[in-house]
């Protein structure tokens, strides 16, 4: 007899085995309590049935490995979907699509997956494209408890992060923070919070009023007021369009520079928002000579 085509080869094969070693163990101890034996043999066949079904067919095992195609086969997509919305993102949405994917790729289980460095390499991207400086978080109590990357609102120097949201900051960015309601007691000496608290950010292109809570609203001001130091920094001196074209083309001549020092001054020019992303490729592509 061939027995070679009972050896597990796969997970459901070694339940099916587990199953018949635990029915046949079953047998002998419906003896030791006559009262218990008709139950017991039945507990006994329906292990032993159902550990011959788990170790002969094939159905269980192919419904898995269908399963784990298809669920590779959906993380894939959901990859390549990620990345193609990095390649094209500017700011938060940039930030947002690169979490997005770093989440994709170092998700538990998952197989197949290609290394994130390999994949920002696929498109050429630039992490410094997503490089700002962190300014602290507030808890969101609007964010669905189901959704971890949304339970708080980041707040960096260029943009504003809550889950899916993102917003870019400008030299026209301005905000304030709001606490309207009271702390009350009933007559039953009980505490009553009725306050509620905002954040409201802006700029010339976007306006959003984010929920905060009321006890997080000195550590939102303070958040608030870096924020705006940074940018009235960021506002050009009486610098014009033609100045920094003019500085720029200096710089892409420079033959005492080099090319990473470039790089540099060109970072610092975009990190002032002197320079649009746009233009800051441009130039970083005549520097590299691509």
């Amino acid at each position: 007899m061939d027995l070679g085509r009972f050896k597990p080869t796969h997970v459901v094969q070694k339940w099916g085995w587990a199953s018949l070693i635990i029915g046949i163990f079953l047998i002998p101890s419906a003896f030791v309590v006559p009262e218990t034996l008709a139950s017991i043999l039945i507990s006994s066949a329906f292990y032993i049935g159902v550990g011959l079904f788990l170790v002969l067919a094939k159905g269980p095992q192919n419904f898995i490995d269908n399963r784990r195609k298809n669920k590779a086969e959906a993380h894939r997509k959901a990859i390549e979907s990620a990345l193609a919305q990095l390649e094209k993102a500017t700011g938060a949405k940039a930030f947002i699509a690169y979490e997005k994917l770093e989440a994709l790729v170092n998700k538990k289980g998952a197989s197949g997956s290609s290394s994130l460095s390999a994949l920002l390499d696929s498109i050429n991207f630039d992490k410094s494209r997503i490089d700002s400086r962190y300014l602290g978080a507030l808890v969101n109590p609007a964010a669905s408890i189901f959704s971890s990357a949304g339970r708080q609102i980041r707040i960096y120097q260029e943009w504003v992060i809550a889950g899916d949201l993102g917003y870019d900051f400008d030299v026209s960015t301005r905000g304030n923070v709001t606490v309207d309601g009271s702390i009350q007691f009933d007559k039953k000496n009980n505490k009553v919070d009725t306050r509620t608290a905002t954040l409201q950010l802006a700029t010339q292109e976007w306006s959003h009023a984010f929920r905060i809570l009321p006890d997080e609203a000195d550590e939102a001001r303070r958040i608030l007021n870096h924020l705006l130091a940074l940018v009235e920094e960021m506002k050009p001196k009486g610098v014009t369009s033609a100045d920094i074209k003019d500085l720029t083309e200096k710089l892409l001549a420079s033959s005492g520079k080099s090319p990473a020092e470039k790089l540099e001054e060109l970072s610092n020019l975009r990190y002032q928002r002197l320079l649009s992303d746009q233009e800051f490729e441009s130039a970083k592509s005549k520097i590299l000579g691509i």
